[in-house]
């Protein structure tokens, strides 16, 4: 089966996180992990909106660490691309915003499914 655009995921090193914490810490923090990706998403979509560049390249560049210590591939590098946007090429952001915006929604699905988490 292919994997959805935007949703590379590390699933060796989330499930070596786990093994580490355990199942039901692991569940605790990636699930508190997905409840943030969720509100990013509507917060850079408000941010949008409202044509604030620099507040979203500074979530971006906070989501670009955040997705990439819990092996969020696509999303660490959706941000990275976003962020880079917001000072060298604003009139890409907003089509930059929407592909990350798309790539956390994959990986938050991705997630649930492997890891049998909450939405």
């Amino acid at each position: 089966m292919a994997e959805p655009e935007g949703a590379a995921i590390d699933v060796a090193r989330l499930d070596a996180l786990r093994r580490l914490i355990g199942d039901d810490e692991f569940r605790r923090l990636a699930d508190k992990f997905l409840a943030d990706l969720s509100q990013r998403i509507d917060t850079m979509e408000r941010l949008g909106a409202a044509g604030d560049v620099t507040t979203i390249g500074r979530e971006a560049h906070t989501l670009r660490g955040t997705a990439g210590s819990y092996g969020l591939q696509s999303v660490a590098s959706l941000a990275e691309r976003l962020e880079a946007a917001c000072t060298a090429a604003p009139g890409e952001v907003a089509e930059r915003l929407r592909a990350l915006n798309a790539g956390m929604a994959a990986s938050i699905a991705r997630m649930v499914a492997e890891f049998g988490l909450k939405a």
